[in-house]
């Protein structure tokens, strides 16, 4: 009987021994650190739109015809910048009735628009679209032709 208490003594405090080591053993130390590195500003444009139909320089004006339409897009951010962000707007993908190599021929678009934005106030940039004269093969193509393009604002 002694020799079975004496194992029983000798286990648990082997046994506890081993529970204790693993349980320190297991422990982590951990320091949390949390950083806000910064958040997202959103860069809104209002989407204007035209009815006029453009028409080349030196063609006969009808009602409703124009020699070149001006959109004029607002520009803001919805935090203010601590310091002054580039704006730079880029016109591509320009074309005629889907076909850009019409676009690239025919269509100009001027950029008009500030250099920076900071958001304390909206900016306004100023897209002018002008048509040149088409050559008589590709009239039919041109007249009646929807021009598209694609505008990238960014804000860095």
């Amino acid at each position: 009987m002694k020799k079975i208490l004496a194992a029983i003594i000798v286990a648990l405090l082997l046994g506890g021994t081993a529970f204790a080591f693993s349980y320190w053993d297991n422990t982590e130390v951990t320091d949390s650190v949390s950083l806000t590195a910064g958040e997202g500003v959103t860069l809104s444009i209002t989407d204007p739109s035209s009815t006029d139909t453009l028409v080349p320089a030196g063609a006969i004006l009808k009602a409703g015809d124009t020699y070149s339409i001006e959109l004029s897009y607002t520009v803001s951010l919805d935090q203010t910048a601590l310091t002054a962000l580039d704006l730079s707007v880029v016109a591509d993908t320009v074309a005629i009735g889907g076909n850009t190599t019409l676009g690239t021929n025919y269509v100009n678009v001027s950029i008009t628009a500030p250099a920076t934005i900071n958001g304390d106030a909206p900016a306004t940039v100023t897209v002018t679209i002008t048509l040149d004269e088409p050559l008589e093969a590709d009239y039919a193509a041109v007249a009646n032709g929807t021009i598209s393009f694609n505008l990238t604002f960014t804000a860095e």
